[in-house]
């Protein structure tokens, strides 16, 4: 009878299983990290085991038997002027890449700058506004022409052609 082949997986890191204690949360992207296994093919010839040959042996991640996980973004990360970019292998299914990329000034930040624009732009006054103005130059002009007749000395009277 022809040989068969046996093939044989021995995880080599400790994320096989999944983690015992608190549940992921719920919000976020869930995904798996992949678990890294020695995957060997082995011809197994009738026989003692001592008889198998070894065919070919390496160390490969599989997604599938790994551990969950859970990434988390704030508001700040996913608000509208934000984009989530995620890219998966695809060979494996497994998470490849989760980024955020900032895709301009979100709508609060633009409110601000134009809040701060317009304060610093000169503000144009009503036509009350300027009367206002106006007048309460008038009443200063007035009052310091007053104080200046009252500290003036006084005049001798004028002198009278007998």
């Amino acid at each position: 009878s022809p040989p068969t082949v046996s093939i044989e997986l021995a995880s080599i890191r400790a994320n096989a299983e999944e983690p015992q204690g608190e549940p992921p949360p719920e919000d976020g992207i869930v995904y798996r990290v992949p678990a890294w296994y020695t995957v060997k093919l082995k011809s197994a010839n009738p026989g003692p085991p001592a008889t198998q040959m070894l065919l070919a042996s390496e160390v490969v991640p599989i997604p599938q038997l790994g551990r969950l996980a859970v990434a988390v973004f704030g508001d700040e990360e996913m608000d509208a002027s934000n984009k989530l970019v995620v890219e998966l292998n695809p060979g494996l299914g497994s998470l490849k890449k989760l980024q955020v990329e900032r895709t301009g000034v979100s709508p609060a930040s633009a409110q601000a700058v134009v809040d701060a624009a317009l304060a610093a732009l000169p503000k144009k006054k009503t036509e009350l506004e300027r009367i206002q103005d106006e007048t309460a130059l008038l009443q200063a002009k007035a009052e310091l022409a007053a104080a200046q007749a009252a500290l003036a000395p006084s005049a001798p009277p004028p002198a009278s052609g007998r």
